[in-house]
């Protein structure tokens, strides 16, 4: 590599690496504070009362094609920026229900 393509990916490097920061810190902090500021939710029906309550969040990845052991593979955030893609993963959630003395986990 040459000087030049040295400045050059050190820049990149510098610039993305704000965004991956944010990134990172929204999901392993900022995710888990909100879920600690959600309310549990009450629904009255004539014969119960339930009680709805998030307990977990869990963000993936963003998948692309098979690799050659026929699993996913990651997605990098270059790939969706070129192919016009969102740079999209599932997000997963447990809720707890409270139905009187009954409390059921939903995955």
């Amino acid at each position: 590599m040459h000087a030049a393509e040295d400045c050059t990916v050190s820049r990149i490097a510098t610039v993305s690496s704000t965004h991956i920061e944010s990134f990172d810190a929204f999901v392993s902090q900022y995710l888990n504070a909100a879920l600690r500021d959600l309310r549990k939710q009450s629904v009255t029906f004539p014969a119960e009362q339930l009680t709805l309550a998030v307990k977990h969040l869990d963000i993936g990845f963003p998948l692309g094609a098979l690799d050659s052991d026929g699993k996913k593979r990651k997605k990098l955030p270059r790939e969706c920026r070129e192919s016009g893609e969102t740079y999209a993963a599932q997000v997963q959630a447990s809720f707890e229900v409270v139905s009187g003395n009954n409390i059921s986990t939903i995955l």
